[in-house]
């Protein structure tokens, strides 16, 4: 029940209260603020842009608290005053200015590519949003003065970029390369003037071309003569990459050579590509023009990369491409799967644009390539791999010994098996078109499937393995389930290896990291030991025994290598050489479960305890001495595997379509080895203070030991 506020300014007056008035209550409870604003400009006087001043007590979550950056919502960005007066698109530049401005929108187009938005790179331009402007605007003839004959062969190559930029977007919004970080295909309003057909675009720049050729025939210097070389090469380039991207985006595998050859004319025009000869038109560029748009997801400031470094990106681009024509004429399924392996391990890592049309090529109409039936697909790879017997793959090979009903029955048994195998068996493949972690996150997900699949594998084995009456008694082989558990310990190999390229492990994680790779390496080599005896009397297939031979010769090599690192590893541990950072709340088996969270549910291979790992790595009485001499041995038994693998034709190594590329990481592994072996005689208990530390030199799963 309230008290009337009478009774109560009396009894505040018997007490001798004073009751501030309204006014006086409103300022009593507002927060005593001091003005410190003159205090803040001469604190922030000498700053420069990005510089702040804050209290101790305010931290970095405070700040993003209070404000997310690049957020138009709450951030639009600097304003920052223009200097230079409103850019005129319809001015005729000269010669040196055209090229330059050619030169810079690659530069804005690879930083596009590369991952930053269209409204930060390429739509800086200024003749970007006039387009329909540049529409209107007809082409010069042979009688045109050489001012406006320049001018029409800029306006053509703006058309054609967009054009470009249009091709590149569309297959970027198919999906298969569909993560954030790599490509933003949120085009923020602006477009790419579509109304614009591929017929008038050619037109206008084979009309560019002529105008430019009939320059060079005309009395100009010999100075004005090389400008216009120069630009009448990037015109060219640009032609051949429109011509290529329109024969890419045709799934139709006729059109590839058609691409491959203007690809290939690309890579001869780059080669004479003189960066020194442009100007650099600011003007033509604003990077403040589109700063109110959404920015991308995550927020990074835009990084244009130098000429120099944007047309060697550009020049690997098209390589990229130049290599991905030639991808349906696959030799074997083994080596298009090796293809695969080393296009997601090129260094530096492939553009999305490249990745995410090879998976375009590759997969398309719920066809391999467009024409071959994914079931076909996967036997041909079970038939390269393991080499079963002919009836077993196909049903009209029935043996005489063998029920009719119970040959259709197992055949049928086998089609279901791989209907439901064909879309895991697709995404295998396309999942090395993505980024690395993903690749990661992925194959980390389908490894666990692939158990599924092994299993069920073995189900139909063992229904043909019931058909084999006359060899009751003898143990007959697990075709298909060899097969599956192959490519099973291939995805369990690249998630360990790409922890490596993905800085995931600390040096405190190496021993026990190489200690598993071991486990992995081993279970691997008893497989292929396996595979190689029984397919021995019933080979057919000239590719089964060298891709055999091949996988066996690398995988031990590997193992000698890794073992040789763990080796390498421990010695340091125990001649405490070894620079690892302390930890802290730190608990080993915890962080052993953890690290090998996808694996611990798997039965083949047997996943080992914390304890086998403590066991085998916990080393009495330490011979060191010993060590180094078995370190020794393992890496000159894994550089000799190496040398003579160097010597192997593509048609043994099944590496035909990237030869060059498996040679070259051989090459590396094999510096690597070397380096090793110096890096050994820094193993020392007799050298106080000199820690060893690891570097990444020459390959990015197998560390080198240097001196600290």
């Amino acid at each position: 029940m309230q008290q009337p506020l009478g009774d109560l300014q009396e009894a505040f007056t018997e007490l001798n209260i004073n009751i501030p008035n309204e006014e006086e209550q409103q300022e009593y409870l507002l927060p005593q603020w001091k003005d410190i604003t003159s205090f803040l400009d001469k604190a922030t006087n000498d700053f420069d842009v990005g510089q702040l001043v804050h209290l101790h007590s305010f931290t970095l979550f405070d700040a993003m608290s209070a404000i997310e950056i690049m957020d138009p919502r709450m951030d639009t960005g600097m304003a920052i005053e223009e200097t230079f007066e409103k850019f005129d698109i319809e001015k005729r530049l000269s010669c040196e200015d055209t090229l330059g401005i050619m030169d810079r929108l690659v530069v804005r187009e690879m930083a596009w590519i590369s991952g930053h938005s269209l409204a930060q790179t390429v739509y800086t331009c200024i003749y970007f949003h006039y387009i329909k402007k540049l529409n209107e605007l007809s082409m010069p003839t042979l009688t045109s003065n050489m001012d406006d004959i320049i001018y029409g062969v800029l306006r053509s190559y703006i058309l054609a970029t967009v054009k470009c930029c249009h091709y590149i977007w569309t297959e970027m919004t198919q999906g298969n390369v569909y993560e954030e970080e790599d490509f933003t295909t949120n085009l923020f309003g602006l477009h790419f003037n579509n109304q614009n057909p591929d017929v008038m675009i050619f037109n206008d720049i084979d009309s560019s071309i002529m105008l430019l050729n009939h320059l060079l025939n005309t009395k100009i210097s010999d100075s004005e003569k090389n400008i216009v070389k120069a630009i009448l090469n990037r015109v060219e380039i640009r032609k051949s990459f429109l011509i290529s991207l329109v024969y890419l985006s045709k799934l139709e595998g006729s059109f590839l050579p058609n691409a491959k050859t203007e690809l290939k004319k690309i890579i001869e025009l780059l080669d004479n590509v003189d960066l020194t000869i442009g100007n650099d038109v600011s003007d033509a560029f604003d990077p403040n023009i589109n700063r109110k748009l959404t920015s991308q997801t995550p927020p990074r400031p835009v990084e244009l990369s130098s000429l120099e470094q944007s047309f060697k990106e550009y020049n690997l681009l098209i390589q990229r491409l130049h290599s991905i024509c030639d991808v349906n004429d696959y030799p074997s399924v083994n080596s298009l799967m090796n293809y695969f392996l080393n296009f997601a391990a090129h260094q530096p890592y492939p553009d999305a644009f490249s990745r995410s049309k090879l998976n375009s090529i590759f997969f398309h109409n719920q066809r391999i390539f467009g024409t071959i039936v994914v079931s076909k697909f996967i036997l041909d790879s079970i038939k390269e791999t393991v080499q079963p017997p002919l009836w077993w793959t196909s049903p009209t090979r029935q043996p005489a010994h063998v029920n009719p009903a119970e040959f259709i029955n197992a055949h049928d048994t086998l089609k279901a098996y791989l209907d439901r195998i064909s879309m895991v068996f697709v995404e295998y493949f396309k999942i090395s078109c993505h980024n690395r972690s993903r690749q990661r996150r992925m194959l980390c997900k389908v490894v666990a499937e692939w158990e599924i699949l092994q299993e069920e594998a073995a189900g139909v084995d063992e229904v043909f393995h019931a058909l084999e009456k006359d060899k009751e008694g003898s143990q007959t082989p697990y075709y298909f389930s060899s097969w599956a558990y192959n490519l099973k310990l291939t995805m369990i190999e690249k998630i360990l290896y790409l922890g490596f390229e993905l800085d995931l492990y600390g040096s405190h994680e190496y021993i026990m990291i190489y200690w598993y790779v071991q486990c992995v390496l081993g279970s691997r080599a008893y497989l292929l030991d396996r595979i190689s005896n029984f397919i021995d009397q019933t080979i057919e297939i000239p590719d089964v025994y060298n891709y055999l031979r091949t996988n066996q010769l690398l995988n031990y090599s590997k193992k000698c290598l890794s073992e040789a690192m763990l080796k390498i590893l421990l010695s340091a541990k125990h001649t405490k050489q070894f620079d690892q950072r302390t930890l802290v709340f730190d608990d080993e088996e915890t962080r052993y479960l953890q690290r090998f969270k996808p694996f611990v549910a798997l039965i083949s291979p047997p996943h080992p305890t914390y304890q086998q790992f403590s066991e085998i790595v916990s080393i009495e009485n330490f011979d060191l001495s010993r060590m180094k001499e078995i370190i020794k041995n393992d890496l000159t038994e894994s550089k000799k595997v190496l040398e003579g693998l160097l010597g192997m034709s593509p048609e043994e190594t099944n590496t035909e379509m990237c030869n060059d590329d498996f040679k070259e990481d051989v090459k590396n592994l094999i510096r690597t080895i070397v380096a090793n072996s110096i890096g050994l005689n820094y193993i020392s208990e007799s050298i106080p203070n000199s820690n060893i530390n690891i570097n990444f030199k020459y390959h990015p799963w197998f560390p080198i030991l240097i001196k600290n």
